[in-house]
């Protein structure tokens, strides 16, 4: 048998086999190759060999110790090192306990690249000598028994090297918890990882990242994430390479270690729209249906997912915050094809009415059959309202669209005037439907003569008329969306109190208007279709509330099932309720606290949460220094200890102290660890991105700490007063 295995022989061996007799790395390249992916070429010393040695050996000094192994090593490898190619090799280290899901040992033990043949004997021993270092013995605590097995492989050239995450290790906001990230630069993965560069960096998901790039190597990286995920069911981090004909290759996967969530959600690339009140059901409601459906009844080829985001301020209110990018893209894409696309506005007002007649025609009596089980017709309930909130929106992208498009003809004529006379002429003669019902009303007194004093005495034929008055248009009464709208004895005594005819307004300005901009039949037409949306807008899309007003029966049935008010209902969630309705426990529906409360969409699911905190965009202060916040949150004031190498922390004798030290160095190694674990309260680096050493070092000694300051050690001197704040990435001076 040979000394040095390769893929297949490892074969023979179960997975524990391969990790104890082989080690970590070993396991997880033998893994890729089982499924296919794309791996160097390898050849797996067993860490038999290692523990034969070191059980006789692991007593002398490190010089001596690395003599005597390179003489143990000659007689194991010789023959076989002679069969290898001349060229130059990666020696890498590969523990038992390497690319565990518990531990990831970034950079503890030594890994040797650009290896010659004849010095692979050499870079073995340096790997045995690793394991008794300092920053070794301080990451093992002494708890543990060391087997190390070593992978010798050809060296790649390559084009690029870096890491992926398959999720955010250090995610800003709650909507990269769940991102992928890669870094990568012309140069080694090690060098990524050490923070020696600032590399590229992709952030998104994987049909995202997918989609933004032509180069093929990123699509087999992202296939290979995927295949590794599927068959592990766990999160994954590789070092990849990418040779010079830009092939990829699989250097290094293992389970990701240590994983964070963001608490954060960042409003910066969005704008405040409005205030509602506070009814969280509602919202969800609508956020549903805006993300569901809104880019296919717009026809526009956007995400809405991140659309809008629902936080609950100090007042109990909602405020409605509108993605800033998507907002002013998906008004562009209507633009242009309002402009440029035959049948477009046809086409979109067509699916409109057809909507809305929908919302008028339906009958709500589905919703009270007994026959059904009450969590089956509030499931029917919620799917048939959730796209009515896309229709609910539609006309606000049309009328934004169709303004531009308008005011943009219109201002060659008049600049100055022309946006209040578009306005004007646009809402010209448009009710609203509080003057929709008044008019009905009055047509209906006028055709009824004389009004009796009570509904009682009405004659049938009126009260039915009432009544379909009513459940069309008794939702006006509705502050919130809870209350109960007008009854047929509630409009009829607005029919008896309905005041005399009003003079109509003057219509000799709105047509001098016309007269002046509308100059040709393009204009006309377009002038149309925004005066169709405005009324749309000012009347029609109001249905949609209707419809939840004319549930209210069911959910009537509902809250009496539960022992809930209707109050609590609407301040509940889908879930909730429905989980209550199985288990027959109010408290679940109940339990969605509205303090903090924020609503918002991602990966598919609407989420609702009392424990995010919102970080409002403001003005740049300018003062301090911005980075990259990898683990911590919340703030600390530290006094800074500047230091480029271990040593130099070593010769000053630190001993844990009350008052919080912050180390401020360019880039961490492996052999700072123990002075991290000892001595410091935080860490920031001028060096280095989320995947960096620093990084995973910090997030795996739970250390608070921020990378990629740039010119941190520049900046600050030792002795001073830092407030440093982890939420925001930011480091200032305290005077």
């Amino acid at each position: 048998m040979s000394i040095l295995k390769n893929y297949k022989d490892l074969a023979a061996f179960s997975i524990s086999q391969i990790r104890k007799l082989f080690g970590g790395k070993a396991l997880g390249l033998f893994e890729a190759h089982q499924l296919g992916l794309a791996v160097p070429e390898a050849y797996f010393l067993s860490t038999d060999h290692y523990e034969v040695f070191t059980t006789q050996h692991s007593h002398l000094e490190h010089t001596q110790f690395k003599i005597k192994a390179q003489e143990f090593l000659k007689k194991l490898l010789m023959q076989k090192l002679e069969e290898l190619p001349d060229d130059l090799y990666a020696v890498r280290s590969s523990s038992q306990y390497e690319d565990s899901s518990a531990h990831s040992f970034a950079g503890i033990f030594e890994s040797k690249l650009d290896v010659p043949k004849a010095k692979i004997v050499e870079a073995i021993a340096e790997v045995w000598d690793s394991c008794f270092s300092l920053r070794a013995t301080s990451y093992l605590k002494g708890e543990t028994v060391l087997r190390m097995g070593v992978i010798v492989q050809p060296m790649i050239k390559t084009k690029y090297a870096g890491v992926c995450f398959s999720r955010h290790p250090s995610p800003s906001t709650v909507f990269e918890n769940q991102h992928l990230v890669i870094e990568f630069a012309p140069t080694s993965g090690e060098q990524i990882v050490q923070g020696e560069i600032t590399p590229f960096r992709l952030v998104g998901k994987i049909d995202d990242l997918s989609a933004i790039s032509d180069a093929p190597w990123i699509n087999h990286l992202l296939k290979s994430v995927l295949s590794l995920k599927n068959a592990y069911h766990h999160e994954i981090d590789i070092e990849f390479a990418i040779d010079e004909q830009e092939r990829f290759w699989l250097l290094q996967q293992r389970p990701v270690s240590k994983l964070i969530a963001s608490h954060v959600l960042d409003l910066k690339y969005y704008q405040r729209k409005y205030k509602r009140s506070l009814l969280s059901l509602d919202i969800e409601l609508l956020i549903d249906g805006c993300s569901q459906f809104l880019a296919s009844y717009l026809e526009v080829p956007f995400q809405f997912e991140r659309w809008m985001i629902m936080i609950t301020g100090a007042d109990n209110q909602q405020e409605l915050w509108v993605h800033q990018l998507i907002d002013e893209a998906t008004i562009s894409k209507i633009t242009s094809k309002a402009t440029s696309e035959e049948g477009y506005l046809d086409r979109i007002e067509e699916r409109y009415l057809e909507i809305h007649q929908k919302i008028l025609n339906f009958s709500y009596d589905s919703f009270l059959n007994d026959m059904v089980p009450l969590s089956r017709r509030f499931f029917q309930w919620t799917e048939f309202l959730i796209p009515l909130w896309a229709h609910y929106y539609a006309p606000m992208f049309m009328i934004e669209s169709l303004h531009r498009i308008l005011l943009d003809e219109m201002s060659k004529i008049d600049p100055v005037y022309a946006d209040a006379d578009l306005f004007q002429m646009g809402t010209f003669g448009i009710s609203g439907l509080a003057d929709v019902l008044y008019d009905k009303l009055a047509a209906l007194k006028n055709k009824m003569g004389a009004i009796p004093a009570s509904f009682s005495e009405l004659s049938s034929l009126h009260q039915q008329k009432l009544s379909e008055i009513a459940d069309r248009y008794g939702f006006l009464k509705c502050h919130q969306i809870f209350e109960k709208g007008y009854t047929a004895e509630e409009i009829f005594t607005m029919l008896r109190e309905l005041p005399g005819s009003e003079k109509k307004e003057d219509d000799t300005q709105y047509r001098k208007l016309c007269q002046k901009y509308l100059l040709s039949d393009h204009q006309r037409h377009l002038f149309e279709n925004f005066h169709r949306w405005m009324r749309f807008r000012n009347q029609e899309m109001e249905f949609v509330i209707s419809a939840i007003v004319r549930s209210r029966p069911l959910l009537d049935e509902i809250c009496s099932h539960l022992s809930i008010t209707i109050e609590q209902f609407w301040n509940s969630s889908k879930e909730r309720i429905a989980k209550s309705l199985k288990t027959h426990n109010s408290s679940i529906a109940t339990s969605l606290s509205n303090q903090n409360l924020t609503i918002y969409r991602s990966y598919g699911k609407t989420r609702l949460v009392n424990d995010v905190k919102i970080q409002v965009p403001t003005v740049e202060s300018g003062k301090g220094l911005k980075g990259k916040t990898v683990y911590g949150q919340g703030q600390l004031t530290a006094k800074v200890k500047i230091a480029f190498k271990p040593q130099e922390i070593e010769k000053l004798k630190l001993s844990p102290s009350k008052e919080p030290l912050v180390l401020v160095t360019g880039m961490t190694t492996p052999d700072f660890i123990p002075y991290l674990q000892k001595c410091f309260a935080a860490l920031i680096t001028d060096e280095g991105g989320i995947l960096c050493h620093a990084a995973i070092v910090a997030r795996e000694i739970q250390i608070p700490c921020i990378v990629g300051t740039g010119i941190a050690t520049e900046k600050f001197k030792d002795g001073m007063q830092l407030k440093i704040d982890f939420d925001h990435g930011e480091i200032e001076e305290v005077e």
